[in-house]
């Protein structure tokens, strides 16, 4: 028997290479994507260095300023 699954609130059942092969790419997926948010970070670490000082020195920011960051 396999693994259930709950679909729709119906009882299903896969086997078990079909659950390895779903988490094997959920944990494919999961990688690439914390891959590109790290890249993403340290691509702009100058960029929110200095929005996190001025944000500090003003205490507040309207939207058309911080939009102003990403112009």
């Amino acid at each position: 028997m396999g693994n259930y699954t709950g679909i729709e609130g119906e009882k299903a059942y896969i086997s078990e290479n079909t659950q390895k092969s779903i988490d094997a790419k959920v944990r494919e997926i999961l990688r690439e994507q914390y891959e590109r948010a790290l890249k993403l970070i340290k691509d702009n670490k100058k960029l929110h260095v200095q929005l996190s000082e001025d944000l500090l020195k003003m205490e507040e920011m309207t939207r058309e300023q911080f939009e102003a960051y990403f112009a």
